[in-house]
């Protein structure tokens, strides 16, 4: 019973939606079911109680029939309605959730009963609506076009037979819809074919490019038209920056324009340019990724149901430090680490405070963090012990550094979840950063001369490979043998 679909929904409703369910299934016309009240508020009970007996078909069924014989059936019955009921729920709750769901399909139901005087004195509140309130996502055209059907079928059959002007308005309006629609899903799927190496056929989408581009005059003043039409010339031509700028204006001049689901999607195709650009050596757009990374902070795009995902909070403190911002980066991460979701709180929250520590060359308070991290996934497994990596070295703990060297390899050549490139990547790194303990172990014992073409040579080969992770690092740790070396001969 604990482990039914009906219970494990209820588990992970959030306390404002646990309430709102409650009054959905005692409103009497949503639900006339006595029998189906009761159990929710036994479910409810067993939720908070965590007690398996609690969930018992035999402890429940005594409960909805008092004194009846046991059946087990009829306890599945009321769950089943139960369930029913939650189904209609979320349905009720996406309608909620919809700026104009509510005041269209009142105008649609209106018309269809030939309730002309409501249809009337609705449609003018809900111009208002529109005008007072413009939200400019698919769902904003899309419910325009709607409107504009239903006033061009009135206009014609109950005012003005000859009408044109409504019926140029509805097509106007099913134009605006496809075209933000169309573009808004061929972005996506162009992003997914340059992750996932697949490839789509976007037929139709020339047609649609090229009456944007000849209109221009027209569409730039449509803001999440325009936003989609730049995604997508960023996405196509990578190289060149400008559309990549064009974007950052439109989310910073229409920001309130944008509907959140909207202008959070547009940030992610925003972070993701930036990231594309500094994974291929443009090391400039890390500051134009920190930089949307503090916008979308600051108006809460990077939460969702008030929530921020564990990665986005690693990748966001991560990248502070490396910038250097430290003050503002521990800002974060002890001020976001509640809205952490909980199963990934600690890992994230150590993870992430360890490699502060690691930046500000705090390697023991780091590496006490670290070990504090749970590596259940491979993620955090590779990334912490990438940490400990750097901390090791940094405190010329040889042996221990040596020894996590040998059970990263292990684990990289068992490890399933990894892929090829992945793996390749991690053997580099593990192959190069041997090399480079092995000559910092060696340089009191070696030529000047000698250390210096193996550290150049070292250092030659890594950035000659593509495929290295931590490759920043390791080529660090080489600048620092060098001069170290140069400061020798000058005292010589």
């Amino acid at each position: 019973m604990r482990q039914s679909r009906l219970v494990k929904r209820l588990e992970k409703l959030g306390n404002k939606e646990r309430e709102r369910f409650i009054r959905f299934v005692q409103s009497p016309y949503f639900n006339q079911h006595e029998n189906t009240t009761r159990l929710l508020d036994l479910l409810m009970l067993a939720i908070e109680k965590g007690q398996d007996r609690y969930f018992q078909k035999e402890h429940l069924f005594k409960k909805l029939f008092p004194g009846e014989a046991y059946d087990e059936q009829q306890v599945y019955n009321v769950m089943t309605y139960l369930l029913r009921l939650y189904h209609r729920f979320l349905a009720h709750e996406r309608m909620e959730n919809q700026a104009y769901e509510e005041s269209i399909m009142t105008l649609e139901e209106a018309y269809t009963n030939s309730q002309l005087d409501v249809f009337t004195n609705r449609a003018k509140y809900f111009e208002k609506q529109l005008q007072q309130q413009p939200t400019y996502d698919t769902q904003y055209y899309y419910t325009l076009f709607r409107y504009r059907t239903l006033w061009r079928d009135y206009t014609v059959n109950h005012v003005k037979r000859s009408d044109q002007k409504s019926g140029a308005q509805l097509l106007r309006s099913l134009d605006e819809f496809y075209i933000l629609e169309k573009l808004r899903q061929c972005c996506l799927l162009r992003a997914h074919e340059m992750i996932m190496n697949t490839q789509y056929d976007f037929s139709m989408l020339s047609a649609v490019l090229d009456y944007v581009d000849k209109h221009w005059a027209r569409f730039q003043h449509m803001p999440t038209i325009a936003a989609y039409y730049t995604v997508w010339q960023m996405l196509e031509e990578s190289e060149e920056a400008t559309h990549y700028q064009r974007l950052k204006a439109l989310l910073l001049k229409h920001t309130d324009d944008y509907t959140f689901d909207t202008l959070n999607e547009l940030y992610d195709f925003a972070s993701n340019y930036c990231i594309l650009k500094v994974n291929s050596g443009n090391r400039d757009f890390q500051k134009e990724l920190f930089d949307i990374y503090k916008q979308s902070i600051k108006n809460e795009t990077v939460l969702r149901n008030g929530k921020i995902d564990g990665w986005d909070y690693k990748n966001i403190s991560t990248l502070g430090c490396h910038l250097e911002e430290f003050n503002w980066t521990y800002h974060f991460i002890e001020t976001y680490k509640e809205k952490l979701l909980q199963t990934h709180q600690t890992n994230a929250y150590n993870y992430s405070l360890a490699y502060y520590h690691l930046s500000r060359e705090d390697y023991d308070q780091a590496r006490t963090l670290l070990l504090e991290v749970q590596f259940t996934e491979v993620q955090y497994h590779l990334g912490g012990n990438l940490l400990l990596m750097r901390s090791y070295y940094a405190l010329d703990d040889i042996e221990a550094l040596l020894s996590l060297l040998e059970s990263m390899r292990i684990y990289i050549m068992r490890s399933k979840k990894m892929t090829v490139k992945e793996k390749r990547g991690y053997k580099n790194m593990l192959r190069f950063t041997k090399k480079l303990v092995q000559l910092k172990t060696d340089q009191m014992v070696m030529r000047t001369a000698e250390f210096t073409a193996k550290v150049e040579k070292l250092r030659d080969d890594i950035e000659t490979n593509e495929n290295v992770y931590a490759k920043s690092w390791i080529l660090q740790q080489c600048k620092i043998l060098l001069q170290g070396t140069a400061q020798k001969r000058m005292r010589m």
